[in-house]
């Protein structure tokens, strides 16, 4: 039983802290930008390819 408990107050703290609070809040932040970017990649990705080629003329 103190073995666990000492691996749960071990646990909290780590959850509390406020280094792996921002950490957690950039590691959202990044994934959150990448599905915006693969989202708008995805629905004007045509219109993108198409402008490429009008400006290299390909």
């Amino acid at each position: 039983m103190a073995r666990w408990l000492r691996w749960w107050r071990r646990g909290e703290s780590f959850l509390w802290r406020q280094e792996g609070q921002s950490l957690l809040e950039y590691a959202l932040v990044a994934v959150l930008v990448g599905i915006v970017v693969i989202a708008v990649l995805t629905l004007l990705g045509d219109e993108i390819n198409n402008a490429f080629q009008v400006l290299f003329g390909r």
